[in-house]
Parts: structure tokens; C-alpha cells; sequence
């Protein structure tokens, strides 16, 4: 198993560690495609790899104000890493991303700015409409974690180490049941 991507990729390798034979974590914490820290390259995957992508989260504020059109050519460049991952003999599996359950406390004034929470969750659901459209488009597998996962770090956004396991177990299984 390969976890990829943002800080919530990197909680996801880190809880895995002794669950599976082999996990390599390829997580950045505050990592984003959009923004100045990107994620950690994706090259020399082990060949029938497992490769559990979580990206988004950090460029869920750059979409705030974007038109459609910007969000579903973030999702096709999300698509494009996938066959990448794809064209190495990994299997990508892309993880949705869920909303704080509030004020995300690693940056208090923003998140407690009126409104925000809200604007970023609709954000974010329609960064994850369009990823999730691109997946099934470009024969992805996508795991939706909204509503499905609800073990947090007291920050809110965060997951906590069985939080971030019933993720990568959900992303397993839906995978599988897309065959």
C-alpha cells in the first residue's frame, strides 16, 4: 500500500504501519497541487501497488471563487496522476475529502471568519463532484469519506488513527466493489 498526498494521506500511512505488509507513505502535510508545497513526486511505484491518493484539502481555498470550468480542470489533473499510478501497474484509488466538523482549529481567525466554514464546505463538495465525475469518466476508483468516517483530532479536519484505517478500509472495499 501507497498513500499519497496531503496531510491526510500522511495520517492514513502513518496509522497503517503493521497493518499491511508493506506500506510506503508518501503524504506532505500541507501539500496541495494548487499551492506553493506540493505533494511528494510519483515515480518508482512498487508494480501492483495499492496507491490510496488523498489530495484537495489544501486546495480547497484557491476554488473558493472559481468557475466550474477551474474546478473540472483540477479534477482532469488529478486524473492525470491517477494514470500515471495506473501506467506504472499500481492501482490508484482516489479518497474524497469530508468537511471539518467545524472550525478547523489549526487556523482559528480564518475558520471563525462568519460564513466560511460553509463556503469552504461547498467548496469542497463541488471539487469533490468533480473528481469523483473525472474518476468514473477515466475508470478511477473513488472512495467518499463524507458521512462515512467520523473519528477526528481535536483540530476537526484531521483523522485519528482508526479514523484514518476506516479509510483506507473503505477505499479497499470500494474499490473491489467496483470490479
Amino acid at each position: 500500500v501507497v498513500t499519497w498526498g496531503d496531510s491526510i494521506g500522511n495520517g492514513i500511512g502513518n496509522s497503517l504501519s503493521g497493518t499491511f505488509n508493506h506500506v510506503v507513505n508518501r503524504g506532505r502535510d500541507g501539500s496541495g497541487l494548487t499551492i506553493d508545497l506540493k505533494p511528494q513526486p510519483l515515480d518508482n511505484l512498487p508494480r501492483g501497488a495499492v496507491v490510496l491518493m488523498s489530495i484537495g484539502t489544501n486546495d480547497v481555498g484557491t476554488f473558493m471563487t472559481a468557475p466550474d470550468a477551474t474546478i473540472d480542470s483540477y479534477a482532469r489533473r488529478v486524473m492525470v496522476l491517477a494514470r500515471q499510478v495506473r501506467d506504472q501497474g499500481a492501482t490508484p484509488i482516489i479518497i474524497g475529502m469530508q468537511a471539518p466538523t467545524g472550525a478547523y482549529t489549526g487556523n482559528p481567525k480564518l475558520w471563525n471568519t462568519p460564513g466560511f466554514v460553509e463556503a469552504w464546505t461547498a467548496t469542497m463538495d463541488r471539487v469533490n463532484t468533480a473528481i469523483e465525475r473525472a474518476a468514473r469518466q477515466t475508470g478511477i476508483a473513488y472512495s467518499t469519506v463524507q458521512g462515512r468516517v467520523n473519528e477526528r483530532e481535536p483540530d476537526q479536519l484531521h483523522y485519528t488513527q482508526r479514523g484514518s484505517r476506516h479509510i483506507a478500509q473503505n477505499a479497499q472495499h470500494d474499490a473491489r466493489s467496483r470490479r
